[in-house]
C-alpha cells in the first residue's frame, strides 16, 4: 500500500506518509498517516485486502497512544467477528461510526487492494 502511494499518488512535497512499526503501536494492523498541508488522514491495512480510512473531525493529527488504543479497539473488533463472513471495515463502520464521532474520529468508506 505504502509503496504504490509513494509513488503513484503522494509525490508532490506538500504529501508526507509516516508508515507506523507493529511494535510502535503494539498491533498486528499496518497503519499509515498520510498529511498534506497540516491535515492528517490515515490508513490501517488490515492484511486481507482491505484498508479502513479515518481520520479527526477537524484533520488534526492523531497521537501515537491513540492510535495504539484504536488499533486495540479494532482487534477486539476483529476478535468479534472472527468467526462469521463479515469485513471488519465495514462491521466497525457500521456498527461503531457513531461512537467514533462522539471521540471526534470520522470513519470513512474503506477501500479493497
Amino acid at each position: 500500500m505504502i509503496i504504490i502511494l509513494k509513488e503513484k499518488y503522494l509525490n508532490d512535497s506538500n504529501f508526507g506518509v509516516k508508515e507506523f512499526q507493529q511494535n510502535e503501536l503494539m498491533t498486528p494492523f499496518q497503519f499509515v498517516e498520510i498529511s498534506y498541508l497540516n491535515r492528517f488522514m490515515y490508513f490501517v491495512e488490515f492484511g486481507n485486502g482491505i484498508i479502513g480510512v479515518f481520520n479527526k473531525e477537524t484533520y488534526a493529527k492523531i497521537t501515537t497512544e491513540d492510535l495504539s488504543l484504536l488499533s486495540s479497539e479494532f482487534k477486539d473488533f476483529e476478535n468479534e467477528i472472527k468467526n462469521t463472513s463479515k469485513v471488519l471495515w465495514s462491521y466497525i463502520r457500521n456498527h461503531y461510526s457513531r461512537d467514533y464521532i462522539a471521540k471526534g474520529i470520522v470513519i470513512q468508506l474503506g477501500a479493497k487492494t
